[in-house]
């Protein structure tokens, strides 16, 4: 038999305690617990919920890395960069929407 801290309850005392004072929560806190009705076309949409995040996060995750792989083979930031340059010497000075459309059109 191991050996148990008298101050840490077991999970057997935890569920007796729980148990004990259950209905009194519900009570207290207004906690509607819902049927169990139809559990398994319940359990079967939380299923399709769930696939649906997990295809959703992997294009987003897709999408955001190839993009940067792109970028980052182009060189788009340091290209970027050096259109802002070149743009901003110029006279007279071009509009920020100016800088963007040229670095769009590269």
């Amino acid at each position: 038999k191991p050996v148990q801290s008298k101050h840490v309850p077991t999970t057997y005392e935890s569920h007796e305690l729980i148990n004990k004072h259950l209905q009194q929560y519900i009570l207290l806190s207004g906690l509607v617990q819902p049927r169990a009705l139809y559990m398994s076309s319940q359990a079967e949409y939380v299923a399709i919920k769930i696939d649906t995040a997990y295809k959703v996060m992997i294009k987003t995750t897709l999408g955001n890395r190839l993009r940067g792989t792109i970028n980052a083979l182009c060189n788009t930031c340091n290209r970027s960069a050096a259109i802002r340059a070149d743009m901003s010497k110029r006279k007279p000075k071009p509009t920020e929407e100016q800088i963007k459309q040229a670095i769009r059109d590269q």
